[in-house]
């Protein structure tokens, strides 16, 4: 069981997550820092949709339906994955047609559906800068951006600068590193 607590209200939201074969479980600070800056956007944003780029264990995209974001949709590249997420959704009781959950690879065409409020990405560096100019397209208001090695983090940060976005935020634990980046 992993516990996060949303502070706003002082309630607590305890996420049950078995990641079975997938990435996401709180643990690490890659996951962390993209549910700590969830909250704060929608805290300042009030997003009504979300976009979790390589959901993993579905982690974020099911916090961000316990946050209140009315339209959340969640991919990975993995299928193993989207089934895992289904059933990690269902220890939450978000039940089928709350969160869209589906297979895509975020280097080839064909995974967005439709462009979200806030796009959370934790996903390599490489795959990060190759898929700048998307995951860009795919951000209205606020991409969060995780997976990143503390020194990759100026190229990561430079790829989608490229693409008009701004950064507004970095943070790291001395070995990874997170970016928040604004429209």
């Amino acid at each position: 069981v992993f516990v996060w607590e949303k502070v706003p209200d002082r309630r607590r939201i305890n996420l049950r997550i078995d990641p079975g074969l997938s990435f996401g479980t709180g643990d690490h600070f890659t996951t962390r820092f993209c549910l700590e800056e969830l909250e704060r956007a929608c805290g300042e944003l009030a997003p009504r949709s979300m976009l979790d780029a390589g959901t993993g264990s579905g982690i974020l995209a099911i916090a961000a339906a316990k946050l209140g974001v009315a339209r959340v949709e969640a991919f990975d590249f993995d299928p193993v994955c989207v089934v895992q997420c289904a059933g990690n959704a269902a220890l939450h009781r978000l039940g089928k047609g709350r969160i869209r959950f589906y297979s895509g690879d975020v280097l080839k065409d064909g995974w967005l559906r439709r462009p979200a409020d806030v796009v959370c990405a934790n996903i390599l560096t490489h795959i990060l800068i190759e898929a700048a100019p998307a995951l860009w397209r795919a951000t209205k208001q606020r991409l969060i951006l995780t997976g990143i090695r503390e020194f990759e983090g100026d190229s990561v940060a430079d790829a989608f600068v490229a693409n008009g976005a701004r950064e507004t935020l970095r943070d790291s634990d001395g070995e990874w590193c997170g970016i928040v980046l604004d429209r």
